[in-house]
């Protein structure tokens, strides 16, 4: 099951709770331009599920569950009282008999349990309106500790088309409650296929070519091609049926481009594909074979696909899965060898897949690509090799690169190839070679280098690391003190002084002393209520600040009257 992300949320309508929610980003407007039928058609008929919010509200303790409330011993059960349903209501009851503390994902403590109808056919269908929220405030986790429960209500209307319904979870912890008899509305079941979260039924990796303007279409401030929108369509249509998309695909037959963009043959390759019949359930193994055959001519949304499928561990369930993985291997390194910068940023992220590269690729492969001139790429195959512990090939490889890739595989040294800093412990470097190289790359890169190593190995006022890096560090910093310079930056050159004090070393006392008055800062530029109309520039000195908590830390005293910050009148 692919994980649902409240990404580009769009504006929900309105609610006297969110009136204090200010607009950050104008261009999130835009996206009403897609789902206006929708929200038009909410405020006409005034949708009951349009307007229930479904706040789970506080934890209480499992004592005070009812004891008609069936939840398993060791398990986390979501209980639908269909029996006591009334006035469009149904209580919820989410007990958590695990001996985990469970978090879930909400939006106003809303974590997006939704009613479905079962179809004929044995299939289940949300019908039950969602509105994201285009206040970030109201997006949270919230916990559910063992031994406790929610109890809150579902949406459940009390007249409509009669029908066998349940709850089930869209958010990232799968939930389906038990069944029971009740009713669903036509519009909610027609506007639950047009909203956002419908679109997240996708893999996030086709959910971003279906999110913009349809006059101008964009992803990430890049405009996205007619070529591209056709490509990741046709994946969509070989995965599974999706109304919103089916819109967002007429929406882009009807933009006026300021571009010479939507050929008569793109647009012929877009209304034969609507014309056609989708899968009615997700199927991945249609997916995949769409991918790749996409890879060829349109690599981009492909490869981003199957990155997502086989980082997720999604294989294929017919064929020969190792010929598969094979062939997407071989795919790959062609996609290398052409050397383009966009395909080579998703292939790499699949090379940082360790199930992935654990299966086709060997050390010598990673030590051929990590001379890449892409960084996202030395990225990859340094994380990859130092999983493998290859420390001494990464410090032998290093003392050869460039100096932007040194200080990508001094991180990835000293993280032990772990993407997510700040998950495992920082290791330090153990034999000669690799030594030799971390000291290298302080002597002549100290700003980067610790820049590269901050947040791995500090946490709060103590360094992890220990002092192989001390020493050229420590003569960098003397050399600052010896020929201040305020044209360096003050907060990089903070970090380093931050970096340094944290060893808390005695003999480092006089030197913290001689930064005192640095004059090295951080600078902005801003105005201020008690003097109207003037310009201000702001300079908060960090390396000040840095070595007056190190030397107030270590018991030193520290004299008075040392300036911190200043503002002073742009002219």
């Amino acid at each position: 099951m692919f994980s649902k992300k409240n990404v580009n949320q769009i504006p929900r309508m309105t609610h006297p709770r969110k009136t204090i929610c200010v607009v950050r980003n104008l261009r999130r407007l835009l996206a009403i331009i897609l789902v206006a039928p929708v929200l038009a058609l909410a405020e006409e008929v005034k949708l009951p599920s349009a307007h229930f919010h479904g706040s789970v509200g506080v934890p209480v303790p499992n004592v005070n569950l009812p004891p008609t409330i069936p939840a398993d011993e060791g398990k986390l059960t979501i209980y639908a009282d269909f029996e006591k349903a009334k006035e469009g209501k149904v209580p919820l009851y989410l007990v958590n008999r695990t001996g985990e503390q469970i978090m879930f994902p909400s939006q106003d403590r809303d974590i997006y349990l939704k009613l479905e109808r079962r179809l004929s056919d044995g299939r289940w269908e949300r019908v039950q309106f969602h509105q994201d929220s285009w206040c970030g405030n109201s997006y949270s986790t919230i916990k559910l500790a063992p031994g406790s429960h929610f109890a809150f209500s579902g949406y459940l209307p009390t007249k409509g088309t009669k029908a066998r319904v349940r709850f089930r979870s869209y958010g990232s912890i799968s939930l389906v409650s038990n069944e029971g008899e009740g009713f669903f509305l036509e519009e909610d079941r027609l506007a639950a296929g047009l909203d956002q979260m419908a679109l997240r039924e996708l893999p996030n990796s086709l959910q971003i070519y279906f999110k913009f303007d349809p006059d101008k279409p964009q992803r990430a401030g890049n405009t996205i091609s007619d070529e591209t929108f056709l490509s990741a369509l046709r994946l969509v249509s070989s995965y599974r049926e999706n109304r919103y998309v089916r819109r967002t695909a007429e929406a882009f037959l009807g933009a006026t481009k300021e571009t010479d963009s939507n050929s008569p043959k793109v647009a012929a390759a877009i209304r034969d594909i609507l014309g056609r019949k989708w899968p009615a359930e997700a199927e991945a193994d249609l997916l995949f074979k769409a991918a790749f055959e996409e890879l060829p001519d349109h690599p981009i949304p492909a490869w981003a696909v199957l990155n997502e499928l086989l980082r997720e561990g999604i294989d294929p369930s017919t064929g020969d899965e190792a010929q598969f993985g094979r062939s997407v291997a071989e795919e790959l390194e062609k996609a290398l060898y052409r050397d383009n910068a966009s395909e080579i940023v998703e292939v790499a992220r699949l090379i940082g897949s360790p199930r992935f590269a654990g299966e086709h690729y060997d050390d010598a492969f990673l030590k051929k690509w990590i001379r890449s001139p892409h960084d996202v790429l030395v990225r990859e195959c340094a994380n990859a090799l130092s999983r493998r512990k290859k420390f001494d090939e990464l410090a032998e490889i290093g003392s050869e690169l460039e100096p932007n890739a040194q200080l990508i595989l001094l991180r990835a040294l000293a993280s032990s190839g772990s993407p997510e800093l700040g998950t495992s412990s920082s290791r330090n470097p153990r034999s000669k070679i690799e030594r030799h190289f971390w000291i290298s790359c302080a002597s002549e890169q100290p700003i980067q280098s610790v820049s590269a190593l901050y947040y791995i190995g500090i946490r709060g006022d103590y360094n992890r690391f220990n002092l192989t890096l001390h020493e050229p560090l420590r003569e960098f910093l003397i050399r600052e003190a010896n020929t201040p310079s305020d044209e360096i930056d003050g907060w990089k050159l903070g970090k380093v002084v931050a970096f340094v004090g944290n060893w808390k070393r005695k003999e480092d006392v006089s030197l913290f002393q001689s930064l005192l008055e640095h004059p090295a800062y951080q600078r902005s530029e801003g105005t201020k209520s008690t003097r109207p109309g003037v310009r201000l520039e702001f300079r908060r000195y960090r390396v000040r600040v840095e070595a007056r908590r190190i030397l107030i830390g270590m018991g030193e005293s520290v004299p008075e009257g040392i300036v911190l910050k200043e503002e002073r009148v742009i002219p």
